[in-house]
Order: structure tokens, then sequence, then C-alpha cells
């Protein structure tokens, strides 16, 4: 019980320290809520960068409070859409406003993980945080009977600190263009590729990075990299394997390419396929699988989707 004191206000003090120290990102950015931020270790907190998410949002949080967790800290980077009075009706997400360009992995100071990690600091130190962008759903073994509190307290008793999962990009059997949401995400978007497969390889000609390290106990040692496909500072990585699925290939994404192409990461071939992206249809009946949750373990296995 000490033991487990004094970890505690160690940690409340390293966060005071923390967001003493100014952290630089947290001074530029603008909070725009009221709402009070309890002090429970507790909770399991999401952090979040969205640009232009309106229409994502409700289907994304729907799925984190579904799942048990229980508090949301969301950076929006200069939307043209209603993305903030969206987030201003949760009683549970509080909201920051970035005006800094996104500069992906050019300037890493300026990146979302940055100014999440930046977050996390004043917000997250000593707690169990999950970190997604506005089109990625966090799932892990029996997700839809067991609450991400339960998951990772199964991860603390086994000593781990850390979980890494697959990425997997989803899509419809239309084009981009026409894939407009009607149901949830994963009735929008069934389709992944078989045998982890990446459908953006397969079709645009370039393999994503297909691993994330989307969740792990946060102390200010962790530093995370770009698009959190790397987390490093942790001590010691659970062997259950998550995924989180990537729905980005809805109607919109022309749209907000259009509106913020220019702040893209990533190869000036990748901002050209891009740029014709509502052309195209990533499904194919020899390489395309309808993706289903697995009511078994995940563990150790990549390829966690049943072809139906």
């Amino acid at each position: 019980m000490l033991k487990i004191l004094a970890t505690k206000i160690y940690s409340y003090l390293n966060q005071v320290a923390s967001c003493s120290k100014g952290s630089g990102d947290v001074q530029s950015m603008n909070r725009i809520d009221d709402k009070v931020i309890p002090e429970d270790n507790n909770e399991v907190r999401l952090f979040m960068v969205g640009i232009d998410a309106a229409e994502l949002i409700p289907h994304v949080f729907k799925h984190y409070f579904d799942i048990g967790v229980d508090r949301i800290f969301y950076i929006d980077n200069n939307s043209t859409d209603d993305s903030l009075e969206v987030l201003a009706r949760y009683d549970r997400v509080h909201v920051w406003v970035q005006e800094e360009p996104f500069s992906g992995n050019k300037t890493p100071a300026k990146s979302g993980a940055a100014w999440m990690e930046s977050l996390m600091r004043c917000h997250g130190v000593g707690y169990w945080c999950l970190l997604a962008d506005t089109d990625e759903l966090f799932v892990y073994p029996h997700f839809e009977s067991t609450s991400i509190h339960e998951f990772v307290a199964e991860q603390d008793s086994n000593g781990y600190d850390c979980v890494t999962a697959d990425f997997i990009d989803m899509y419809s059997n239309k084009k981009v263009k026409d894939t407009i949401i009607d149901g949830s995400l994963l009735e929008t978007c069934p389709y992944t590729d078989k045998n982890g497969g990446s459908c953006r390889e397969r079709v645009l000609g370039f393999r994503p990075m297909m691993v994330k390290m989307p969740l792990f106990r946060y102390t200010t040692a962790i530093t995370v990299k770009a698009g959190f496909h790397a987390v490093l500072g942790f001590q010691r990585m659970s062997d259950v394997r998550c995924t989180v699925l990537h729905f980005k290939f809805l109607s919109g994404l022309s749209t907000r390419l259009e509106a913020h192409g220019h702040k893209m990461s990533g190869s000036k071939l990748k901002k050209v396929v891009y740029n014709d992206i509502g052309e195209v249809n990533f499904y194919d009946k020899k390489a395309s699988t309808r993706f289903a949750t697995e009511v078994g373990n995940m563990k150790s296995n990549r390829g966690r989707t049943k072809q139906i």
C-alpha cells in the first residue's frame, strides 16, 4: 500500500514539475474549455490531434467511450469545419487549439506526437495513455466484452507498460469519393487486404508503417515518435498484439487534402498519388477480405482477420 501511495505521489510531483517547466508547445496552445480535469491515476486517457474531423469525431469517440476510455484530450489544428462545435458537446473532452502549422517528420517539435507529448507531461504522467488519430480505432482481445480498464489491469499484473498494435487500412468496395459513412465506420469500410497485406502498397505503390505503439503507461522518460509508430523509454513490451483499424479512405479525404494537403508528411510521390485518391477503389476480389474482430486471443498473431 505504501509503495503504491509513494508511486502516485512521485507521479504527481513529476507531473507538476513537467508542467511548470512550460514544456514549450503547451504554452503555444490555447485551451478553450473550462471543464475540471480530475487527478485520478485510475483513468485511461486518450490523446488526439485533429483537422476538419467533425464527421469522424462522433464515430471515433463513441468507440473509445464504449470501451471505457475515461477522458479525451484533443488538439485541434486549424479546422475549418464544425469540429470545435462538435467537441464542445462532450463533458469528458478537453480541447486545445494549436495554430502552429503541422509539419510531420520535417520538424519533430511541430508534429502531432510532440504536441500530444506536451499535454501528457501535464495530464498523463502515471496514467495509461492511448494515442490515436481521428480516423483510427484501437481494438484489443475481447474489446466488445472487456473494458480497456480490465485490459490495462492485465498488462499491469504482468509487468507490462507498453502495448504494440498492427496497423490495418480499412476500405469499402467503392471509389474513395463515393465512400460515404453509413452506419458505423466498420460497416462503411469493412474490407482489408488478406494476410497482413497493404492496400496502399498494392494500389498506390508505397507501403506505410504497419505497426504502431499506441498504448502505454506514461512517464517523462517516454518519447513518442511521429505517427506513434515507435515509442522509446518504456520498460517492458506486452506480448499481446492489438490492432489499429485505419479509416482514411472516406469521401471527405479529397476535401481535407485540398484544404490541408500541403501539411502532409512524407514523400512528394505520396502527395501526388493522394491528389487523385478520390477515383481509387481499393477493393479487389482476390486481395480483399471482410474484417471481423476475433473473439479469441490476439496474442502473437498478425493475421487477425477472418476471411468471410
